[in-house]
């Protein structure tokens, strides 16, 4: 999503309210190998809630730690929070690649379809429009055929924010993905076998992200805010009321995907969880009160043939870094 990188080694950062994460991989066709990743702590209160709010201050601290690293200059995906992104499914005539991303781009200014100004778009073909129209044009030939476009939009400024932080710091930003589909791609890179549809839970400190999959193509995307509170201090009370509080939302997210996207209405059969590896068992025990399928850890060691628990931590800049 909005850019591509060259090259064997593969560089992934994360910018959350209390630290960056940066990941360095070789990756090929066939394998990734991982060679490091690098926590930077944050001052307090310089991101809040996914916005930068002391732009110096935060590329001062990430480019202290990309000089140490010895990584100036490295070309790095980046991913911008889940908060700031919005989903359009629509309908177009189809249409080659350059002239789609024409149509789509004067369809979004021009109706103003996502809640922020000047957004910047992807998009993926998900085929055949379910409901194709059958109607004809006056000299009675059929219309063009149509197909179903998912629109993945973020704001300009945000995009803006964040690569100019970057850039301070002595990265090159080529590349802005956003956090599930970095996810997902490590469930491509590792073939773990999912479900038609799955769900994939991250979940920081401050927030967790709720991703509804169907076919590999995110359908609904939604950032459940935590209390800071619940897990700064690790202790058995806060980790179950994080989780208890994620499982509620799940419950409701599940019901509404039902009811109102899923076209069978069919249940979501499978959950990966991502978070740091001593949550893991916590959080899944509350989640099997909303969650009646299978819930499986992101396959991390599968992925990098790694014993090391530390990279869950680390799963969100892991799947930026193996983009291609």
């Amino acid at each position: 999503m909005f850019g591509k990188r060259k090259g064997n080694r593969g560089y992934g950062i994360q910018i959350l309210d209390q630290c960056a994460k940066i990941v360095e991989v070789e990756r090929t066709t066939k394998s990734v190998r991982f060679l490091r990743q690098q926590e930077i702590a944050l001052e307090e209160e310089i991101v809040r809630g996914g916005k930068i709010l002391s732009p110096q201050t935060v590329a001062s601290q990430i480019g202290q730690a990309v000089r140490e690293m010895g990584i100036s200059g490295a070309e790095v995906t980046l991913t911008v929070p889940t908060s700031e992104i919005a989903l359009r499914k629509t309908a177009f005539s189809k249409l080659k690649d350059k002239d789609m991303r024409n149509l789509i781009d004067v369809e979004i200014h021009a109706n103003n379809t996502f809640p922020f100004k000047n957004p910047v778009f992807d998009y993926i073909r998900l085929g055949k429009a379910e409901q194709e129209a059958a109607a004809t044009s006056e000299n009675g030939k059929k219309a063009a055929p149509q197909e179903d476009v998912l629109i993945i939009a973020t704001s300009q400024e945000v995009v803006d924010n964040y690569r100019e932080v970057l850039e301070n710091a002595g990265l090159q930003p080529v590349a802005i993905d956003l956090a599930p589909l970095a996810l997902q791609r490590i469930l491509a890179y590792a073939k773990v076998s999912s479900a038609p549809a799955h769900v994939i839970i991250h979940c920081e400190h401050e927030y967790a992200d709720i991703v509804i999959f169907e076919q590999g193509v995110p359908v609904f995307i939604r950032q459940v805010q935590q209390g800071a509170s619940y897990m700064l201090d690790m202790t058995n009370d806060a980790m179950e009321a994080y989780g208890r509080h994620l499982s509620i939302e799940l419950g409701r997210i599940l019901n509404y995907y039902k009811y109102s996207i899923s076209a069978e209405q069919k249940d979501v059969e499978q959950l990966f969880l991502s978070a740091r590896y001593s949550w893991m068992e916590p959080l899944r025990s509350q989640l099997q009160s909303s969650f009646n399928g299978r819930i499986d850890d992101m396959p991390i060691r599968d992925l990098l043939k790694s014993d090391n628990d530390e990279l869950f931590h680390f799963a969100v800049p892991l799947g930026l870094a193996i983009k291609g």
